[in-house]
């Protein structure tokens, strides 16, 4: 059976206009495929890079919103990571955004959630 993807978030407390961010990866051997959604607020651009390993980094150019019972900490952006097939790369990848960007990374499925009350009856 074939395990899904760590999914990895970093928040940072500073906004980078996309150029940056791209040039960034591109010195990674990043790309930036087509896949890049406008959206609506709350919810901010999402522009998705990968490498020649299948990892995968998407940065959410500006602040985002939780859902449900997501906390978020205080944030101008926002980037997710999934891991490829070369730890090395992978490592590389988050510790020059965590320099470059200020931001530190963890497991999305550890960060803080909201207590959800129980409805009495």
């Amino acid at each position: 059976m074939k395990q899904e993807p760590i999914e990895y978030t970093a928040f940072s407390p500073t906004w980078r206009q996309v150029h940056h961010v791209t040039g960034t990866l591109a010195r990674l051997t990043f790309t930036l495929p087509a896949k890049t959604y406008k959206t609506a607020p709350p919810i901010p651009a999402q522009y998705h890079y990968e490498d020649t390993y299948s990892t995968e980094v998407i940065y959410l150019a500006g602040k985002d919103t939780p859902l449900d019972n997501e906390v978020f900490p205080l944030h101008a952006s926002r980037f997710l990571a999934y891991p490829g097939s070369h730890t090395p790369a992978f490592r590389t990848m988050k510790r020059t955004l965590t320099v470059l960007f200020r931001c530190s990374w963890r497991e999305s499925r550890k960060l803080p959630r909201r207590f959800q009350q129980q409805e009495s009856a």
